[in-house]
């Protein structure tokens, strides 16, 4: 019965993203000036939607981000293959048909044809980010992670700031200026807790405890102690510290090793290149999801792994396992339909990703800075909604101040970035804009 919704979930899956594919092919079939506004929007839309809607399904699948991790990389895989095996045996070239389907050939089922070294490397390294951010976005709050994310510009151009323009150096800075903000208030509150209703295991949030204010009725629980938990707050600054190690540097040296490529070998349609690096990063992504295991919340030890795995698959079908065991009980009554509604999702902000690196590069710069100004805040403002999934309290006017250093730094970097490309010659213009593009479009791949 299982196995039947899943092939017939499977199956609607991949006759929806036909369609949507098609739909925006369609909108996309204009001119160059509503072309552009119209991957403005896609990209925006699509990626204020990829975070939004990640971190409410971990919310709904807060005890297993092993199985989160593993199971969407594993559907990269599934998707990616499918796909590149019906366009080159089938739709290769048609005209009726998205690029994304029809620009796959032949050559792109052929392993010898296939760089595998370049692969294994960008595997790796978008495995760290892509693991990372599933667990970093089950600890802690949406408000953080949509800024503690955008560490990558500074760290692609902080190598070369002496070569900037003053409104460069300024977006950088302010960039900057805003994610070191977040993380020394972070480290200040780590010190800085109240005393509350915690945890009796150390630096684990507690759900149960969290929503206990009287401090008899805490004392009485036993899973539960009044006082001050520090570790918890250290516990938050590790994955805080993780996300934009992962975010910045990690994403930087993918981004420079997609720069790269320049073979055949390298470069592959939409659907075979999400299939390449999602089976060469595979391996990768348990190993670290392993790992992280031991410090997530809470934690799970390799010899339990079998049951964390069994629990996380009940809980992606909806159905409670942990209840009145832990700190925080199963509320899985939504997370099948979260969880492929993010796939869904995640997948066609890849393929807008793809679609728009076709454009002009300063055309594909533009686009991509632009909609980074937008998505911040669009974010920003939803996980601010009181309605809206959340581990833990967080303090608010860190998070508003960095806000508003990031998305002032991003426009004033803009401003400065296509300053630069008016006055540029046309050879030069285009490869600077590429450089930029390259650098720019990490911040999205993992956001």
């Amino acid at each position: 019965h299982d196995l039947r919704i899943a092939t017939t979930s499977q199956s609607d899956t991949g006759r929806t993203f036909s369609l949507l594919l098609a739909t925006v092919e369609n909108m996309l079939s204009q001119d160059a000036a509503k072309r552009k506004k119209t991957l403005i929007g896609l990209l925006t839309i699509l990626g204020a939607a990829n975070v939004i809607v990640k971190k409410v399904m971990v919310s709904y699948m807060y005890n297993y981000p092993q199985f989160v991790s593993i199971t969407q990389n594993a559907r990269n895989i599934l998707v990616g293959v499918a796909f590149t095996f019906a366009g080159a045996l089938c739709c290769s070239g048609s005209e009726k048909l998205p690029k994304a389907v029809s620009g796959v050939t032949k050559d792109d089922l052929n392993p010898m044809k296939v760089d595998w070294i370049f692969y294994t490397k960008l595997g790796i390294l978008e495995s760290i980010v892509a693991t990372t951010t599933y667990f970093a976005y089950t600890y802690l709050t949406g408000r953080l992670v949509i800024l503690l994310s955008q560490g990558l510009i500074p760290m692609a151009y902080v190598m070369k700031f002496s070569s900037l323009v003053k409104f460069e150096k300024i977006g950088i800075s302010l960039i900057f200026i805003g994610i070191a903000f977040l993380l020394v208030t972070k480290i200040a509150y780590s010190n800085l807790y109240d005393d509350e209703c915690y945890s009796k295991e150390r630096g684990e949030f507690c759900q149960i405890c969290e929503d206990i204010d009287d401090e008899s009725e805490c004392i009485a629980n036993d899973n539960c102690e009044y006082g001050i938990d520090d570790d918890l707050g250290n516990l938050q600054l590790i994955w805080t510290v993780l996300l934009v190690f992962a975010t910045s540097v990690v994403q930087y040296l993918a981004v420079r090793l997609k720069a790269s490529a320049d073979s055949p070998s390298t470069k592959h349609a939409a659907f075979p290149n999400l299939a390449l690096v999602s089976i060469t990063g595979f391996g990768f992504t348990v190993i670290l999801s392993i790992v992280y295991s031991y410090i997530a919340d809470p934690d799970v030890e390799v010899d339990n792994w079998s049951d964390a795995f069994r629990n996380g698959f009940d809980c992606y079908r909806g159905e409670n396992s942990m209840t009145d065991e832990g700190c925080v009980d199963d509320d899985c009554w939504l997370a099948t339909a979260w969880t492929n509604i993010f796939f869904a999702v995640n997948v066609l902000y890849q393929l807008t990703l793809y679609r728009i690196y076709e454009e002009r590069a300063d055309i594909a710069s533009d686009i991509l800075l632009i909609s980074l100004s937008l998505t911040v805040p669009l974010c920003s403002i939803a996980f601010s909604l009181p309605f809206f999934p959340t581990v833990g309290d967080a303090p608010d006017f860190d998070t508003y101040v960095a806000l508003i250093l990031i998305v002032v730094g991003l426009i004033v970097f803009r401003k400065g970035a296509f300053s630069v490309m008016e006055e540029d010659e046309e050879e030069e213009t285009e490869r600077d804009g590429e450089s930029m593009r390259q650098d720019v479009s990490g911040v999205f791949a993992h956001q």
